[in-house]
């Protein structure tokens, strides 16, 4: 009688049911795999169906925004071939510069509607068979308003309005024909849209299906889990437990071969471990909070800075901007009516042209003022510095401002007890102090005499000017050396003078302030620091 086969050795036979936990768990793995595939089969058909709807969107997006580009671009080429200066200019010339400015529009066109396809070739060639019609229309349009002027004075009412549609003819076709292709875009891309909606309800169906299917094959993990592992689990989060409380002490213990007595023993292992490092870590930890906290306090500062350094270069933008507005809006007033004057063939443009050259002077004195203060400020201010006695350029100064002062009924003098030896730029100095002279006489009123002085100050050379007008209030005296800021006594001047002032005694290392006078009006006072080796005042 035959006997049956033995089991192989190191083997262990178990029935077929009910399955182990290794078949339940091999099971439920292979199920997770097979819906895992099925999945990605189905969205990756779906993603491909929604790539295409995708590229279509793209490419349509690509052609309405083309065409809008090049709305935006005859927009621009109408308002300029509008400009006054071009009255009067070659067409072949502005014909030039139209063409220029279509072709940069019609590049980026093209290429999106060669990526659309085919179907949208027609009408982009439509709009182009437009495009020299417009563009002579706009390169002849000072000829064209001229027409139309001399056409309203002979004709006039609904004849000229007649006169400007038909003339205007090709803009309005052209509008029509790009508006019609911007609607065939829209068209197609609500159409994408449509497709990529219908796109999402599959996916969500999809999704909603496999969700469904994945809860299914995780309840049969946790019902495993729960089952056959809990009293190992809760062992272990017993010891998680202690760990986070700070139970460091605390060992698991636990019996056996398993993987749960590999991660029992593991955890003891990393408990002694950390017990061990934990007060190294908290001696480090000191020093750190340390260093963080004044990095934090370095940080606030910084971005503190930074906030008012923005805040100055917004309100520099903004009265730059609001100083220069008023002589360009003189500038233009003047040629529009210089042109207008050459137009009608009467009067002599001269004197508009000077006060043009006036306001171009005004503004390049306001330039010059600007880009030196703001140079001096980012600390690029460049300086030929030389020995130099503050007495000696205070007297010449006040020299070349002798007969200007005389003119105007104000004594001008000059003093220096003594040499004050400064190393610094002669022409910036000398530039200090002629600004300060020439804003006593311009805004000191009632001013009847005006004191220049240089000696030496707290181990500082000292170059002051000072007037007995009427003064300025305690309060106003530091805000004048603000940018475009006036005092009280509002002469002629851009409001920098001040400011040129402190920009260039800070470049030199120095400081500037206002103070009251001696005689009762305003007193100017720059410090500059003392040449090495320059005497000190006696005491």
């Amino acid at each position: 009688m035959a006997q049956a086969p033995k089991p192989a050795p190191g083997r262990v036979e178990r029935p077929l049911w009910p399955p182990s936990l290794r078949d339940k768990l091999w099971l439920l793995a292979a199920q997770l795999v097979l819906l895992t595939l099925a999945a990605s089969v189905i969205l990756g058909l779906t993603a491909r169906e929604a790539q295409k709807a995708l590229t279509l969107s793209r490419q349509t997006q690509a052609v309405t925004a083309g065409y809008s580009q090049l709305s935006v671009a005859l927009s621009e080429i109408e308002v300029w071939s509008l400009q006054p200066e071009l009255f009067g200019a070659p067409a072949a010339q502005m014909r030039a510069q139209i063409d220029a400015r279509l072709a940069r529009a019609v590049g980026p066109l093209e290429t999106a509607v060669a990526a659309a396809g085919p179907e949208r070739r027609a009408g982009l060639e439509r709009v182009k068979a437009l495009l020299p019609g417009v563009a002579a229309l706009y390169a002849s349009t000072p000829d064209v308003l001229t027409r139309l002027a001399v056409f309203n004075t002979t004709n006039g009412g609904e004849r000229f309005l007649g006169e400007v549609e038909r003339l205007f003819e090709p803009t309005k076709v052209l509008d029509e024909a790009i508006a019609a292709e911007i609607a065939a875009g829209n068209r197609d891309s609500a159409a994408a849209a449509a497709s990529a909606e219908d796109l999402i309800r599959t996916q969500t169906r999809i999704g909603v299906a496999v969700a469904v299917l994945a809860f299914l094959t995780a309840l049969g993990f946790a019902i495993i889990l729960w089952r056959r592992l809990d009293p190992g689990l809760e062992r272990i989060e017993k010891g998680l437990t202690a760990l986070s409380a700070g139970d460091f002490g605390h060992r698991m213990n636990m019996k056996g071969d398993d993987e749960l007595a590999q991660i029992g023993r593991a955890f003891d292992r990393m408990s002694d471990e950390i017990a061990s490092q934990r007060a190294a870590l908290e001696a480090a930890n000191s020093g750190l909070e340390k260093a963080v906290a004044e990095r934090t306090v370095e940080l606030k500062a910084a971005n503190a800075a930074l906030a008012e350094e923005d805040a100055r270069r917004r309100r520099f933008f903004a009265e730059a901007g609001h100083e220069l507005r008023t002589p360009l809006t003189v500038i233009r007033g003047e040629a529009q009516v210089a042109l207008r004057e050459l137009d009608a063939g009467r009067g002599d443009p001269a004197a508009g042209f000077d006060r043009i050259l006036a306001q171009t002077e005004l503004m390049t004195r306001l330039t010059d003022d600007l880009f030196l203060i703001a140079r001096a400020e980012a600390g690029g201010l460049s300086l030929r510095r030389e020995p130099l006695d503050l007495g000696d350029v205070a007297r010449q100064v006040a020299e070349d401002f002798g007969p200007l002062a005389g003119e105007r009924g104000v004594r001008l003098a000059a003093s220096a007890p003594a040499p004050v030896a400064v190393e610094a730029d002669r022409d910036r100095v000398r530039q200090i102090v002629a600004a300060l002279i020439d804003n006593a006489l311009r805004h000191a009123e009632g001013a009847t005499r005006i004191e220049v002085a240089a000696a030496v100050d707290r181990n500082e050379g000292l170059i002051s000017v000072a007037d007995d007008g009427a003064g300025v209030p305690v309060a106003d005296r530091s805000s004048l050396f603000d940018r475009f800021r006036r005092g009280p006594a509002r002469g002629e001047g851009s409001g920098l003078g001040l400011s040129v002032v402190r920009a260039l005694a800070e470049a030199h290392g120095g400081s500037a302030e206002l103070e009251s006078g001696p005689a009762g009006g305003v007193r100017a006072v720059i410090r500059l620091p003392l040449a090495k080796g320059a005497p000190e005042p006696a005491q």
